[in-house]
C-alpha cells in the first residue's frame, strides 16, 4: 500500500491529471475524426488506441465518457461526463482512480490521512479548496 503526504506532491499530481486529461482529450479529438460537436461519443469507435503524451493509450467509450488506460504506465483516466465541453474537469472519482492507478491508496490532507477509494467526500472537499491554474 503506498502512501502519500506531502500536500505539494498532491498538489503537482492534480496539476499532472487535468493536463494530461486535457491532452488525451485533445488526440482523442484529433484521431477520432468524425466527432460531431452536438454528439461527441456517438459517431465514434467504443474502444481503441490513441498516442498521447509518449505513450499509447487504450480507450473505452462508457455512458457520457470516455476511460483511457496507459498500455505502459498503467494510469487511468476516466473522464467521465462533459469531456469536450470542460476537458479540465477534475473531481473526487477521477482523481482517486487516478491515484489509485499510481498504486496510492491513502493520502495525508491537512493532517488526516484519508483512503482514497472510502473518504470521497474528503476528496471532494479538499479539490474544492484548489485553485484552477
Amino acid at each position: 500500500m503506498e502512501l502519500l503526504q506531502d500536500e505539494q506532491e498532491i498538489k503537482l499530481l492534480c496539476k499532472e491529471f487535468v493536463n494530461l486529461q486535457v491532452q488525451l482529450l485533445e488526440r482523442f479529438g484529433e484521431q477520432v475524426s468524425d466527432v460531431n460537436p452536438q454528439w461527441p461519443l456517438l459517431d465514434c469507435p467504443k474502444n481503441g488506441e490513441i498516442i498521447a503524451c509518449g505513450e499509447v493509450w487504450t480507450f473505452q467509450r462508457h455512458g457520457t465518457g470516455i476511460c483511457f488506460t496507459g498500455k505502459t504506465s498503467g494510469r487511468i483516466i476516466d473522464a467521465h461526463d462533459e469531456v469536450f465541453t470542460h476537458p479540465q474537469k477534475i473531481d473526487s472519482w477521477r482523481f482517486s482512480q487516478y491515484l489509485e492507478s499510481l498504486g496510492l491508496q491513502k493520502i495525508k490532507i491537512n493532517g488526516d490521512w484519508i483512503d482514497i477509494l472510502e473518504d470521497e467526500e474528503v476528496l471532494a472537499c479538499y479539490l474544492s479548496t484548489l485553485s484552477p491554474e
